[in-house]
């Protein structure tokens, strides 16, 4: 549950260290003839019915492609991709995009790639301002495996650290104050509403 009391728009489902458990039991879920539940289609059927009440869903999911990720892409419209803005980070987008669109073709729903968002971002990182202009060209020129990349950049902070510790915010601001971060995760939100046309 969210310590931030003053927020009352939104729904929070939090996450719990037993969905290791679950990985492995999708895995192994039996398929059944005649359009029995296929295992990347569990958390969709779960949630199908009150999903229309929410103007955005947001799911977290691992970063990988496995069963309890496919089952967050079942039942989306569209992803984001987080990365560090070196070569390591970046290195695997193209095989993300493709593996999703190879996704999206089983399961006959669009999946469209809404962005890349820069994180753990140094302004006095050649490198973080080398790969960002990189990852730019790379959309320009194959914009079919490069997402383009948000302009909002979340930057290194210790803040993000200290945020799961409960201290009884009442604000956004309170929990990641009053400066660049907060206004950083505002500005993110309003560039992800406006590609979604929300």
């Amino acid at each position: 549950m969210s310590d931030v009391s003053a927020a009352r728009s939104i729904d929070l489902l939090p996450s719990s260290l037993d969905l290791i458990d679950v990985q492995d039991e999708l895995v192994n879920t039996p398929v059944g003839k005649y359009g029995a539940i296929r295992p990347f289609d569990i958390l969709w059927r779960a949630v199908k019915d009150i999903v229309e009440q929410y103007d955005v869903v947001i799911v977290d999911c691992p970063p990988n492609l496995g069963k309890i990720t496919q089952n967050g892409l079942r039942m989306s419209q569209g992803f984001i991709i987080p990365t560090i803005p070196d070569i390591l980070s970046t290195y695997g987008i193209p095989q993300i995009v493709k593996r999703v669109r190879d996704f999206a073709e089983e399961i006959a729903e669009p999946i469209e790639p809404l962005g890349i968002v820069i994180q753990k971002y140094q302004a006095n990182s050649n490198v973080h301002g080398n790969m960002i202009k990189q990852l730019k060209q790379n959309h320009d020129a194959e914009p079919r495996n490069w997402p383009p990349v948000f302009e909002t950049r979340i930057p290194q902070a210790n803040q993000i650290a200290a945020a799961g510790e409960h201290a009884n915010h009442s604000t956004l601001k309170q929990k990641w104050g009053s400066g660049r971060l907060y206004e950083s995760f505002s500005n993110l939100t309003k560039e992800i509403l406006a590609k979604l046309g929300a």
